[in-house]
């Protein structure tokens, strides 16, 4: 069960549906059935497109720690124990393994992260209208929440430059759409986590060989 539920997990941040339907629990397979009629949809309007586009960010919003939470981020699976295994431990062993896209990977976990992925898309679909603002504007959103979300998350903040790509999303909006709500009352560009300050006063410190602090 676990490894079927490791299986369907992988195939689900990789947005292979099919495959993922084959292994998922009863549970999920209809939010699986959902996302995989969006995005395989026919074609339609630049309009129909977009909406379209849309409903698959909200389907996978309103889908988040039901569908990557389990098992991966909730148990060590060589003892069968549970464990907080942070994705900041899971990337160095990666990197140690020399497994590649990585970080995507890692990313693609979180629902939030697909989520804005295509409301982008759907923006970008129809610059200028309310449906482009209304999906920058949930994408400008999820920054925030995937950041906070774990170490991880605040680490990859930091190290994709949340401020600059949080300011290139509000920039555009205000810019493709200057009278929209989104951009004239609602949006706010973000900045990433700040480092906690790290105490270096004598009594957490250990001294030197020469009694000061190393």
């Amino acid at each position: 069960r676990d490894l079927r539920a490791i299986l369907a997990q992988r195939y689900l941040a990789a947005e292979d549906f099919a495959e993922a339907k084959k292994y998922a629990a009863p549970a999920a397979q209809s939010l699986i059935d959902q996302l995989a009629h969006l995005t395989s949809a026919p074609g339609g309007t630049a309009q129909e497109k977009a909406e379209r586009m849309v409903k698959i960010g909200d389907t996978w919003a309103g889908a988040r720690g039901q569908l990557l939470h389990a098992p991966l981020d909730t148990k060590l699976h060589l003892y069968n124990r549970p464990s907080n295994f942070s994705s900041l431990a899971r990337r160095d062993n990666g990197r140690t393994l020399q497994l590649p896209n990585l970080e995507d990977q890692l990313d693609d976990r979180d629902e939030l992260h697909h989520a804005a992925r295509w409301w982008i898309r759907a923006a970008r679909a129809l610059p200028g209208t309310p449906l482009d603002a209304q999906a920058r504007f949930k994408a400008l959103e999820t920054l925030p929440q995937v950041a906070r979300s774990s170490d991880y998350g605040e680490q990859r903040a930091r190290e994709i430059k949340l401020d600059a790509v949080s300011r290139e999303i509000y920039d555009k909006l205000r810019s493709e759409c200057p009278d929209s709500p989104e951009a004239q009352r609602l949006a706010a560009y973000w900045s990433g986590p700040p480092l906690e300050k790290q105490d270096y006063s004598p009594q957490n410190t250990l001294p030197g060989e020469n009694g000061s602090p190393t």
